[in-house]
């Protein structure tokens, strides 16, 4: 169908609708940047997400159900072992604990705030509610704090949803 055949006045239609839905999109990409009340970290996250931050401390949640990401600046003073891998089984007993039939990798070197980091990847199905999941842990054991990051997301939506925790992921500054 050729656009001159048409009615000026579906043309016009057509070209409001395309140019709502393009200013709809951009609306929906816009990215404001967190800043942590205590100054340790920053990062950028879509505008819609929902924030829920605490000095040293910040969960988002997306606009899938059950989309989540989670940043944690700890000072190592007071944790029960400074040793990495400790600490990387440590919290990820504490991520897994309502999930069952988990499937999860060796830790692999992954950076997170321009420095080495360890990961884990895991797989599972979430036990509140029944969802078939998956997400990674990352931690940093800097000289004074600990720093972790972790996301869960639906497995059915992950291909969706990953490129923006992936974008967040690698605008997480340490501030000190």
């Amino acid at each position: 169908m050729n656009m001159p055949d048409l009615p000026i006045a579906l043309r016009l239609l057509m070209i409001l609708v395309v140019s709502s839905l393009s200013t709809v999109a951009a609306a929906q990409a816009t990215v404001v940047t967190y800043t942590d009340p205590a100054g340790q970290f920053t990062l950028a996250h879509p505008n819609h997400w929902k924030v829920a931050g605490s000095p040293g401390e910040v969960e988002l949640y997306g606009d899938r159900v059950a989309s989540s990401m989670r940043f944690i600046v700890h000072p190592l003073e007071g944790l029960p072992t400074r040793d990495p891998d400790a600490l990387i089984e440590l919290m990820l007993e504490g991520l897994l604990t309502t999930y069952r039939d988990v499937e999860r990798t060796d830790p692999q070197t992954s950076t997170l705030a321009g420095q080495t980091a360890a990961r884990i990847q895991y797989r599972g199905v979430s036990t509140r509610p029944a969802l078939a999941r998956e997400g990674a842990l990352y931690l940093i054991a800097t000289r004074t704090h600990l720093v972790a990051a972790d996301y869960s997301i639906p497995q059915e939506a992950a291909a969706e949803i990953r490129p923006q925790i992936e974008a967040v992921l690698e605008s997480f500054t340490l501030t000190d």
